[in-house]
């Protein structure tokens, strides 16, 4: 909340994302729109907020909205679902007049991995600013789009990581590293 009231555009975000281009020269303009995040399409969301990755802009709006969430922290780390709680506090009839938009979908992408196929990989474009690896297998939905970075030849890469890795994902790499 302190960023908000010292007049920054926020953005925030999971670590199982990856930018394939920058979109805050986009999205961190000044705009009538509050509060920006992915879509959540699961059925079990029960609101439109994936908070994955959220942009939020500066007002006095969205400082009442981060100090609401503020206080939640204690029962949010309870029951661990950030989410839910971000989108309590966004239907909430305090914050009516917050202005509220899912991001593009097809801009903004969550990876699904389908019956082995890649799911989401085939909407990836040109245009596409992010790929959020949602759910598990989140190390092989980058790998099939090839945005896994993290292997041989990486500064920070270590051996024993991949100790702890399911054993599917450390062959695909194998292969993919292969010449």
């Amino acid at each position: 909340s302190e960023m908000i009231e010292a007049g920054f555009t926020v953005i925030a975000q999971d670590a199982d994302i990856v930018w394939t281009r920058d979109p805050r020269p986009v999205y961190s303009q000044p705009s009538l729109i509050d509060i920006r995040s992915e879509l959540a399409p699961a059925v079990g969301s029960r609101s439109p907020a994936n908070t994955g990755f959220v942009i939020v802009q500066p007002n006095k709006k969205t400082l009442a909205f981060a100090h609401a969430m503020v206080h939640l922290v204690p029962i949010t780390y309870w029951r661990s679902c950030d989410q839910l709680a971000f989108n309590s506090v966004l239907r909430h009839w305090r914050f009516r007049q917050l202005h509220y938009e899912s991001l593009p979908r097809r801009l903004f992408l969550d990876l699904h991995i389908e019956g082995g196929r890649g799911g989401t990989r085939d909407l990836i474009s040109n245009e596409t600013f992010l790929l959020h690896a949602v759910g598990s297998e989140k190390e092989m939905k980058f790998l099939k789009v090839g945005e896994w970075y993290f292997r041989p030849g990486c500064s920070h890469f270590s051996q024993d990581v991949y100790t702890s890795m399911p054993e599917s994902f450390v062959k695909a790499l194998q292969v993919e590293d292969s010449p």
